[in-house]
């Protein structure tokens, strides 16, 4: 599933070269990530409850434009790698169609105890899959 997030930049995010600072880009493909997961269906709250997180253990973000004040982003997502403890979300960010970010966000299910553990099967969603249904080992 590929999913859209859409907002629009704000004078705070912006640094002294009047562009979104590298930083803010983090704070975008969070808040789009916890959209996908809602739109998805997935009770993160539940999940927690539950004893279990998922923790992000890696961004790898490449800057390909900047973005500036009232530039309306795309921030979109899906999954690109999937093994049985752990995933890797492809989150791309658009202003039209130039690509003003790419990230890879390496992400890992943890239980109480703060170590790698299972999704639990109520909450392995199809979404958390690569389009072609794959788990790596």
């Amino acid at each position: 599933m590929k999913h859209q997030w859409n907002l629009e930049v704000r004078s705070y995010e912006l640094d002294m070269h009047r562009h979104v600072n590298n930083a803010t880009y983090l704070n975008y493909i969070e808040a789009a990530r916890m959209d996908f997961l809602r739109t998805a269906g997935f009770d993160y709250q539940a999940f927690q409850s539950r004893g279990y997180s998922l923790f992000v253990s890696e961004i790898k973000i490449a800057y390909r434009a900047p973005a500036f004040l009232h530039d309306r982003l795309t921030v979109v997502t899906e999954a690109l790698k999937r093994k049985r403890l752990s995933g890797v979300f492809r989150q791309t960010i658009y202003r039209g169609e130039t690509v003003i970010c790419i990230a890879d966000v390496s992400w890992v299910c943890v239980n109480s105890d703060g170590r790698p553990a299972p999704i639990p099967r109520e909450f392995d969603y199809p979404e958390f899959y690569p389009e072609n249904g794959t788990i790596e080992v």
